[in-house]
């Protein structure tokens, strides 16, 4: 009996060593296997990114081809003749100018050029898919199956090194009962059986990684060649169609250097912005404002500042309805909008900001009126025989009143005060609101002028 365990654990110690031994030659074939594998994704990676940039490729040459076909349209439909419907019993006021029949033909031979253009690079771009998508597809194709023989000799190195490392913890318990070197008898049968799995598995990757990488490495230069050779043709085919464009057109080609086209746009572009500079829609709204003024304007100011009123009577809103315009300190109201208020009949009535023409016209008749009130009162008082009334309280010599212009402003019209920003404006007559045209005076010139183009400063 002790002869026959005696025998068993001398057995069991030789398999544990020979295990010992293969673990060690396996730490260097495993580091083999681990370069492989590595390879084995970076080929990956590199077929994934071709690809993805084929499409990319592909994408971008037909929307160059779109994009200048829709240009070449855009000017053909730019330089043709606008049918409008002109009444024939008017005499039309504007004749429109058609555009002269070279510059028209050689605007229609170029959008024939580029429909052509189009066409054809829609079929060269196929080679796209033949040459470049479809092998590299099917490429990973062929590899996708050795990533399962990959994590199935992972698992079984697991195992194996599972088992190996239980048997030899096993194997250095001294002092072993029977029932543990029977243990031990099967821990060392099943780490012998994980043995031949693990190398079943490493084999059999061996034999079919090693082939696969390096077949999938000699593929990467061709398709590299391709995106060469597709590259060089559409681009060939682009120069050749605008090439023989150019010829039949008198157009220099090659292209002169970027200086002379340059130089040929601003002579050529000058003499157009002094005719839309002198529209007369330009002259009312000039585009003459400063970054500044540009990005801290606000919008509801913009936009009332360019809707004027017709005529420019504008009427005193409704306390309720907008708010007053805050100013430094707190002021009398003027004597003039007082008087105005409390003569009867006045209601509806403009402001005092209108024209001066709508002034006089609206003054003469209260005027009248009150004057024949204030002599009808005298003319009792002398014959009740009463006391002549107080002398009147002097009025108070209302403080003048400056606004400090914020952005610039050039006359709309006859009567419009122009001014810079920084300007100061002394305010004549003005109204509840700043939304509306005030009157001023700048530099001995009176006019009147957008209140929300200014910001009230300090009376001086």
């Amino acid at each position: 009996m002790l002869s026959s365990l005696r025998s068993k654990s001398s057995a069991s110690v030789q398999t544990v060593s020979n295990k010992l031994k293969f673990k060690k030659r396996a730490a260097a074939d495993d580091h083999n296997v681990s370069l492989m594998v590595r390879e084995y994704e970076n080929i990956h990676v590199v077929l994934q990114k071709v690809i993805d940039d084929a499409k990319r490729l592909q994408v971008a040459w037909h929307d160059m081809a779109f994009t200048q076909l829709g240009i070449s349209e855009a000017f053909k439909d730019l330089y043709s003749h606008i049918a409008a419907e002109v009444d024939e019993t008017e005499e039309p006021r504007i004749i429109p100018t058609i555009t002269p029949s070279p510059q028209m033909q050689r605007t229609s031979h170029f959008q024939y050029a580029c429909s052509g253009l189009q066409q054809e690079i829609r079929e060269e771009i196929t080679a796209i898919e033949t040459l470049l998508l479809r092998p590299a597809n099917d490429t990973q194709v062929y590899l996708q199956p050795v990533r399962k023989d990959i994590k199935k000799r992972d698992k079984a190195r697991v195992d194996y090194e599972n088992a190996l490392s239980k048997t030899t913890k096993m194997q250095r318990k001294p002092g072993k009962t029977p029932k543990e070197e029977s243990m031990l008898e099967k821990a060392q049968f099943d780490t012998q059986v994980m043995l031949e799995a693990f190398e079943e598995a490493d084999g059999h990757l061996r034999e079919t990684l090693l082939p696969l990488v390096q077949a999938a490495s000699n593929i990467i230069p061709y398709l590299l060649a391709s995106v060469v050779l597709i590259q060089n043709r559409l681009l060939g085919l682009c120069y050749t169609i605008m090439h023989e464009f150019c010829l039949d057109n008198n157009f220099p080609s090659p292209a002169p250097s970027m200086d002379a086209v340059m130089g040929d746009w601003d002579q050529s572009f000058r003499p157009v912005v002094t005719k839309v500079e002198s529209f007369a829609i330009v002259r009312k709204h000039p585009t003459t404002v400063t970054r500044r003024a540009a990005t801290d304007r606000p919008a509801m100011r913009r936009v009332a500042s360019f809707h004027r009123p017709l005529g420019r009577i504008s009427s005193a809103p409704a306390p309720d309805d907008i708010p007053p315009v805050p100013t430094p300190e707190p002021r009398e109201p003027s004597p003039k909008i007082r008087s105005t208020a409390t003569t009867p009949g006045n209601s509806g009535i403009p402001t005092d900001f209108t024209t001066a023409t709508v002034l006089r016209a609206q003054r003469s008749m209260p005027s009248l009126k009150v004057r024949s009130q204030s002599s009808s009162y005298f003319n009792q008082a002398a014959i009740a025989k009463k006391k002549p009334p107080p002398p009147p309280v002097p009025k108070i010599k209302r403080p003048a009143e400056f606004v400090e212009a914020q952005f610039d402003f050039e006359g709309e019209g006859a009567g419009d005060l122009s001014f810079r920003a920084g300007d100061k404006i002394r305010i004549i007559k003005k109204t509840n609101t700043d939304q509306d045209w005030w009157q001023g005076e700048l530099g001995g010139c009176q006019g009147s002028f957008p209140a929300n183009y200014c910001r009230p400063i300090a009376s001086n």
